[in-house]
Parts: structure tokens; C-alpha cells; sequence
């Protein structure tokens, strides 16, 4: 049994020391610098497009992105 330990422990130890390379490159992605719009779907000035500015503007603090608000009316036939 002693025979198949030691293969069995290299060949683990090769399989892990593979993988650790591609764990590190994974991890070290950037986030992205594009600004995140977010859309609304009133009028500017209405209680919906006053709440998404509020929140827009703590997101961009807190995650330090760019968010911007967007009027988007719908057009009705």
C-alpha cells in the first residue's frame, strides 16, 4: 500500500501546483471604468427620477463609478 502513496502524493502536488497560476490571474481583473446608466422609466423631475438621482449618487461615492440617470418616457400609440 506504501508503493501507491508516493505517485498518488506527486501526482496531487502536480495537479495542485498547476491550478494555482490560473487562480491568480482570475482574481487579478480589474473592475471596469465605464459609467453605469440607469434608466427611468418618467419624466425628469418626477418622484421615480428624484429617487434614482439619490441613489445614483451614493453608488458613484461608494463604489467610486460613475452613474448616470436617464429619462426614458414611454411612447404610447
Amino acid at each position: 500500500m506504501t508503493k501507491y502513496l508516493l505517485p498518488a502524493f506527486v501526482f496531487i502536488c502536480i495537479v495542485f501546483s498547476a491550478t494555482v497560476p490560473v487562480r491568480t490571474q482570475a482574481v487579478a481583473q480589474k473592475w471596469s471604468t465605464r459609467s453605469v446608466k440607469l434608466y427611468v422609466p418618467l419624466g425628469p423631475g418626477s418622484t421615480p427620477d428624484m429617487v434614482a438621482r439619490l441613489i445614483a449618487d451614493r453608488l458613484a461615492h461608494k463604489l467610486g463609478q460613475p452613474f448616470v440617470v436617464e429619462d426614458k418616457r414611454c411612447r404610447r400609440s
